[in-house]
This record gives C-alpha cells, sequence and structure tokens, in this order.
C-alpha cells in the first residue's frame, strides 16, 4: 500500500526550511560576533565631520584626536564647534597631496575589539584608463566615534579604480 503526500504538506515543509535558512544566513551579519575564547567585536557607529575637506595635509597621515587644542595643535585650525569632545574623539585620515584628481580615501568601518579599536580604511587611486582632473587635491575622510582611551590602529586597504 503506497500513500500519498497532500500538496500542502510539501509546500509548508518547504517554507519551513527557506525560514530555517534565511535565519541561519541572516545571523551572520549582525555587527556583534565571538569567538571561542569568549572575546566580542562591535563595529562602531561613525558619524563623518568632512570629507575631502580643504584642510591641505600635505602627508598622508592617520590622527587620533581628543580634545579642541589637540585639533588645533595637529591640524593648524579651531575644531568645528558640531564636535563635543566630552563624549566624543576625532578619527582623520590624510592621503596627502596629489597631483591630480580621482584619489580617495576612506574610513569604511571602526571596530571596537577587547583591548584596542581598529579602523579600516581604503585608499582609492585612479587607473591608467581614467582621465583625471589637473588639480592639486588633498583627500581625507574625517569622523567622531564615541571618547574611548583604548589603543587606535589603522588598517590600510590599496585599491586601484579602473574606468572604461
Amino acid at each position: 500500500m503506497t500513500r500519498k503526500t497532500s500538496p500542502g504538506i510539501i509546500v509548508l515543509g518547504l517554507v519551513v526550511v527557506a525560514i530555517i535558512v534565511y535565519a541561519l544566513m541572516s545571523s551572520g551579519n549582525k555587527s556583534t560576533t565571538s569567538s571561542t575564547s569568549g572575546s566580542s567585536d562591535t563595529e562602531i557607529q561613525m558619524k563623518t565631520v568632512f570629507k575631502d575637506a580643504d584642510l591641505q595635509q600635505n602627508q598622508p597621515q592617520n590622527l587620533v584626536i581628543k580634545s579642541a587644542d589637540e585639533w588645533k595643535s595637529k591640524l593648524g585650525k579651531d575644531a568645528p564647534s558640531t564636535i563635543n569632545f566630552d563624549d566624543s574623539m576625532v578619527i582623520a585620515v590624510f592621503d596627502g597631496q596629489k597631483s591630480s584628481g580621482g584619489s580617495d580615501i576612506e574610513i569604511k568601518k571602526i571596530v571596537d575589539h577587547d583591548n584596542n579599536i581598529e579602523v579600516d580604511v581604503e585608499e582609492t587611486t585612479p587607473g591608467s584608463s581614467c582621465i583625471t582632473t589637473s588639480v592639486i587635491d588633498y583627500p581625507s575622510h574625517i569622523v567622531t566615534i564615541p571618547q574611548s582611551d583604548k589603543s587606535v590602529s589603522f588598517k590600510m586597504t590599496e585599491t586601484t579604480k579602473e574606468c572604461n
């Protein structure tokens, strides 16, 4: 004797499997991860203060700035009044002086580890097939994050953008 399975039962089974697969896949998209050692890494929310501001930093550099006085000392200008250094600190990356347009530097993400903060930075240069402007450029990205006493490290990634 053979038994027939109802099409409704098959559809219900497929829906349950799809929900389980979706739940398993989406759980990997959280910003907090744990390893077997018990440590956790959390992506820090950042707020852009300036992108490609005219601060004319001639040399590439990465800065952590924790006060308005430190901003003035390192950048030669007064800090914007919108930055509250009681609650926030500044992460700034500068790609130095470029002889043409098309270069970029961007803070992609900032991760709070147990013992330090890691800043992921992407430097982009135009490829040989790109037409660029003949202008002096100073790519930069400046963000604020919550104030912290942890050490800050920078992980730089270089990419070349090809134009077709």
